[in-house]
């Protein structure tokens, strides 16, 4: 059933072990398609793209925008988003993000990675 997510998610941890991230994104593309309302399936391509050396951070953020989309509570995309707004250069929208991340209790190492990026850019 391509409906499943389990299989998926399999199929991306050997993907992943295997450091093989075109794979990987394409395995998640695919449960994008059969589960579009699933905020993980989103996450994780980004996660994917973001996987690559350099990463991929103007592939990933389209799939973390549609992630928030989502579930405007998720930090995992906020962090990621803020992330790759400060790498762009867009402070602003990056320290908003970010903001939103470090004040999630209940993620604290998103809340953490979160307040790192904020220190580093003097926006504490």
């Amino acid at each position: 059933d391509p409906q499943l997510e389990e299989p998926y998610v399999y199929l991306g941890m050997y993907y992943n072990s295997k450091q093989d991230f075109d794979d990987l994104a394409k395995v998640y593309q695919k449960l994008v398609k059969y589960q579009p309302n699933l905020v993980s399936a989103w996450l994780n391509v980004g996660e994917a793209y973001m996987s690559f050396t350099p990463p991929k951070t103007t592939e990933a953020l389209p799939y973390y925008r549609k992630a928030y989309e989502i579930d405007p509570h998720s930090s995992m995309a906020a962090l990621r988003m803020g992330e790759i707004m400060a790498q762009e250069g867009d402070r602003d929208n990056a320290i908003r993000y970010l903001h939103q991340a470090a004040s999630d209790r209940a993620n604290p190492s998103y809340a953490a990675e979160a307040q790192k990026i904020l220190n580093q850019m003097g926006a504490s």
